[in-house]
């Protein structure tokens, strides 16, 4: 019974955002292919602080831009 309780619990915490899991699209738009540029992309931005430039703006998180990996 205690293992279900400890599994349950571990569950249910929730994973801290890490500083850069969120970005603005200035900052962004240099980790998406030429061919992501060309074609429309819908993603949903909030108001908040960007984990890369740490301004305050439009973020969103970064799987949109590819994960902040560069892709030639």
């Amino acid at each position: 019974m205690r293992n279900l309780v400890l599994k349950k619990k571990k569950f249910m915490t929730k994973k801290k955002a890490r500083k850069s899991d969120y970005v603005c699209s200035k900052c962004g738009v240099d980790y998406l292919t030429q061919e992501q540029k060309d074609k429309a992309q819908i993603c949903t931005f909030f108001l908040g602080t960007c984990g890369l430039c740490n301004e305050h703006a439009a973020i969103t998180h970064i799987r949109n831009y590819n994960y902040l990996n560069k892709k030639e």
